[in-house]
């Protein structure tokens, strides 16, 4: 009694064979979503940022909006012009 002949098995050309299914390619992209949505707000908690009373923004930062927005943030709403 012989062994039947194994049939050939078909080679994918994928490096290392990792393949996501439909649901792990949702989870990823979740886990994506969550961390660029939580970076600003993490980045606001984590970076210091102490102004004085009469703090104005140096010419070279002029077109940082998300210092101006901070800054702002900071300031009373009577403060605002």
């Amino acid at each position: 009694m012989s062994q039947p002949p194994k049939p050939p098995t078909i080679d994918t050309p994928f490096v290392n064979e990792v393949r996501l299914d439909a649901r792990q390619w949702r989870l990823a992209a979740v886990i994506v979503v969550v961390i660029l949505g939580l970076t600003p707000w993490l980045w606001k908690r984590i970076e210091r940022f102490e102004t004085g009373p009469d703090y104005r923004i140096p010419y070279t930062l002029s077109k940082d909006y998300w210092l101006y927005e901070r800054r702002l943030g900071e300031l009373p709403a009577n403060r605002t012009a």
